[in-house]
């Protein structure tokens, strides 16, 4: 930036123009102000060139220690003539940073710009009347998971989250084996196996001795006799997907199956699994109904659960693996995030947990939601720190 000779009006700005960014206290701006109508050389090479010019150690001048510019809550700017140092650094939290440097005089033939930022962004406005705005580059990411990322996002005011949630419905049912039969039921892998029916599963899965007692059906007496037999039950269930079924409003997990859809889908799941059990020899079965009700061999399977399971309340359901509520799509009327996991309408909020699944998938979420996380983090375009180096002439 090419400098006219400075008349004392000039050097008089420019040192008001440090003194406004704090680097002289008012005593000593008048004490340069006197200086330099005094024609004193020092007051002079300080209003034309900055601190370092004049031998003085101040922000801004060597790299180690940039002049700080921070928008934390308030934004921050400068305009007008101010005296522009060789090193800045600027730090655009949750207001902006807003620098003009029309009428700026540089005090490097380069200025060095370090940009942090998170949700405010910098605008430059440089010497030849040119703007650059540079949006944070530091990201956020989002991953605690389908209800909590939900809830997160609606109190960032994100449109449309929570919505479309999907569960694997999980049951259990329990079978009384014959002593010695079917081996020890505390010598098992939990969830070593599964069985694709088409539009459920039956999984094995095994329960230590306080696990099962929870998980037992009966009451009273009942459940009491059948944790007696502990070392002679196996235990199995169905799961079924729950497609897009559940929201998250108020902070919670709205969630109600479909009559006409996903009860017919349960009883015939859950009397497949009885059935399975009776021809591995089982003695009794107990399906995880409020009541209790205990099946034998020569019941109609089919025909009872026909009966018992009348509504979702008849039965005790659980889920550990809910997804959905911000689901990617291209459409940001269909969708919280865009096929990059960003949220749309953001540049640098990515979600990367399983509430950005579409649909559901039928299976325990777990590798899949890490594949997710890799794809929405390893691409090239990395969220981090951005520089700019403006090649700044002075004569």
């Amino acid at each position: 930036m090419s400098l006219e000779p400075l008349d004392r009006d000039a050097a008089r700005a420019r040192l008001r123009s440090l003194a406004e960014q704090g680097l002289l206290d008012p005593a000593a701006l008048d004490a340069q102000l006197a200086a330099l109508d005094d024609g004193d050389v020092t007051a002079m090479a300080l209003a034309q060139h900055g601190y370092a010019a004049a031998g003085y150690a101040a922000a801004g001048y060597t790299q180690d220690d940039p002049l700080l510019i921070s928008a934390d809550w308030a934004n921050q700017s400068r305009t007008g003539v101010w005296v522009v140092p060789p090193f800045l650094e600027l730090q655009a939290k949750a207001g902006n940073v807003r620098l003009n440097f029309l009428q700026a005089q540089a005090s490097a033939s380069v200025i060095w710009v370090e940009i942090h930022g998170a949700m405010g962004n910098v605008k430059l406005i440089l010497p030849d009347g040119s703007r650059r705005t540079v949006r944070a580059r530091v990201g956020v990411v989002v991953a605690a998971g389908t209800i909590a990322s939900s809830k997160l996002l609606d109190r960032s005011d994100i449109d449309g989250t929570g919505q479309n949630v999907s569960l694997n419905i999980a049951s259990p049912v329990v079978a009384l084996m014959p002593e010695g039969v079917g081996g020890n039921a505390w010598d098992e892998d939990q969830m070593s196996s599964y069985v694709d029916c088409g539009d459920f599963l039956l999984e094995s899965h095994f329960q230590p001795p306080m696990a099962m007692a929870s998980l037992m059906p009966g009451w009273f007496t009942d459940h009491s006799e059948r944790m007696r037999n502990y070392g002679r039950v196996h235990s199995a269930g169905i799961l079924f997907p729950a497609d897009r079924r559940g929201r998250v409003k108020d902070g919670k997990l709205k969630f109600e199956l479909d009559r006409d859809t996903d009860l017919p889908l349960l009883r015939r799941a859950m009397a497949t699994l009885t059935k399975v059990h009776f021809a591995a020899g089982a003695i009794e079965c107990y399906p995880a109904l409020t009541k209790g009700q205990r099946l034998t061999p020569d019941m109609d399977i089919d025909g009872f659960f026909e009966t018992a399971i009348r509504e979702s309340d008849d039965v005790t359901l659980s889920s550990s693996h809910p997804h959905g509520g911000n689901a990617i799509n291209v459409d940001p009327d269909a969708g919280v995030v865009d096929p990059d996991c960003r949220v749309h309408g953001t540049t640098n909020v990515i979600v990367t947990d399983a509430s950005v699944f579409p649909t559901c998938i039928r299976v325990n979420a777990q590798w899949t939601t890490m594949a997710m996380a890799h794809y929405a983090t390893a691409r090239h375009d990395r969220v981090g720190e951005a520089r700019l180096a403006r090649a700044w002439p002075v004569v």
